[in-house]
């Protein structure tokens, strides 16, 4: 004996000596618990052999206790984790009624279960039931999800059921899926001639993940204002739309560099809902012979899409006409503007213009053109009428025999805008047959909303 203790003392410091500086370890032991009693009854002056099932039971570290006087408990043993046997020794004189059974491990005692004694007597003693497992796998779903509730192992059952809306259940080793809308405690119970025992699993439900706000911008439309002249104004309409799921923002527009003063807009901030559009009014005023090119910026806060749009436009210079020697040209041109009832999709107003005037020319086949403001979105086309004039399209075209002057009138519907004030460039172009520009007016008219 003495050169065996010599033997541990230098094994144990010769590990000290390799494994450098010791460390500690604190292991917990878990606390048992106690799910089931078979059998759950007794009578006086009885030994009865009891199974115990559970989970943390100790193998040699397992007691079981009863509570109050009369049942002595012998013959303690656990078998597994899960399973121990004892035998319950009842005093002839022990009072009748429940008692509380208890399993204590060094890492606590457990929950009750209830062992009732009866009179002395015939009684016929029935095993309980007993569940072997009861799950929810998933254990956490999000809002809209669902779960499998699985049961295996049941014993001396002869109904089973599960709360919260499943009901009734095969006893048999089977499942069910469910779908809580909160978070949810699942009790199997099972019953049978020696009782009812139960088994819970909880399922959490958690809160569907926030769809991200998007802000989706995209600029269209046709912003080349081609030639215009010098301090005149021409106007085109683009629309900005909102695809996302949120509503954008718009701070303001960028023009193009070198541009201050030439290029303006009827709106210019405000919001935009999702699944949106915004019509702009872009004018265009050149105040020197050149060209005007480069991008719209629109700036907000999109969270992506495409922002920009082209524009491009010349100032030039104007020129008085040369006369044929067959005579002159004159046009005059006046206009109104009358709001018509209602509004657009968009809630725009509607307006209609009505033009009219007088045209001059000597040679046969001279013709005007009507250029309403050629900018607006227009649903119906110009509808001109010439009184001695021969009407081709939107144009009236002199014919043979037919007077030197004659007077029209050009009236164009549904010209809309987001404007309560609205001040349109409403141009006349008068031609020769050979279609050479003799004339220009470029009257203004201001439609006015209420």
């Amino acid at each position: 004996m003495p050169f065996k203790r010599s033997c541990v003392i230098l094994l144990v410091i010769l590990a000290s000596a390799c494994s450098g500086s010791p460390t500690s370890t604190t292991t917990t032991t878990p606390t048992p618990t106690l799910s089931a009693l078979s059998p759950v009854t007794g009578v006086q002056g009885a030994t009865v052999p009891v199974t115990l099932t559970g989970t943390n039971f100790i193998v040699g570290g397992t007691t079981v206790v009863v509570s109050g006087t009369g049942v002595t408990v012998t013959g303690v043993s656990a078998s597994t984790t899960t399973s121990a046997t004892a035998t319950f020794q009842i005093a002839a004189t022990a009072p009748v009624g429940p008692y509380n059974v208890t399993v204590t491990t060094s890492g606590g005692t457990s929950n009750t279960q209830t062992f009732t004694l009866t009179a002395s007597g015939t009684v016929n003693v029935q095993p309980q039931p007993t569940i072997g497992s009861f799950t929810a796998s998933p254990s956490a779903i999000t809002v809209g999800g669902s779960t499998t509730l699985t049961w295996s192992g049941i014993t001396n059952a002869t109904s089973c059921s599960i709360n919260n809306g499943v009901g009734a259940i095969s006893c048999g080793n089977a499942n069910t899926v469910v779908s809580p809308a909160a978070s949810a405690t699942y009790t199997l119970t099972v019953t049978g001639a020696g009782g009812s025992t139960t088994a819970t699993a909880i399922v959490t439900v958690n809160a569907a993940p926030a769809t991200p706000a998007t802000r989706i911008i995209s600029v269209s439309g046709n912003l080349a204002f081609g030639n215009v002249t010098v301090g005149q104004t021409a106007s085109a309409i683009f629309t900005i739309t909102n695809s996302g799921n949120s509503t954008l923002t718009v701070s303001g527009m960028t023009a193009p560099v070198g541009s201050a003063g030439v290029y303006s807009v009827s709106w210019g901030s405000g919001t935009i809902p999702a699944g949106g559009a915004q019509q702009v009014t872009q004018f265009f005023t050149p105040l020197a012979a050149q060209s005007y090119n480069g991008l719209i910026t629109v700036n907000g806060d999109q969270t992506s899409g495409t922002n920009t749009i082209a524009v491009s436009g010349t100032g030039v210079t104007s020129s008085t006409p040369t006369p044929t020697p067959s005579g002159g040209y004159s046009i005059t041109a006046s206009a109104t503007c009358t709001q018509q009832a209602g509004k657009n999709s968009n809630g725009d107003y509607l307006f209609t213009i009505v033009e009219s005037g007088t045209a001059t020319a000597a040679d046969v086949g001279a013709f005007f053109d009507i250029g309403i403001v050629q900018l607006l979105d227009f649903t119906n086309p110009y509808l001109v009428t010439c009184s001695t004039w021969t009407p081709e399209d939107v144009t009236c075209r002199r014919g043979s025999g037919q007077p030197t002057t004659t007077n029209w009138t050009a009236t164009v519907q549904n010209v809309n805008t987001n404007t309560t004030t609205t001040t349109l460039d409403v141009g006349v172009n008068l031609l020769d047959s050979t279609g050479t520009s003799r004339q220009v007016l470029r009257p203004t008219v201001t439609c006015t909303a209420k």
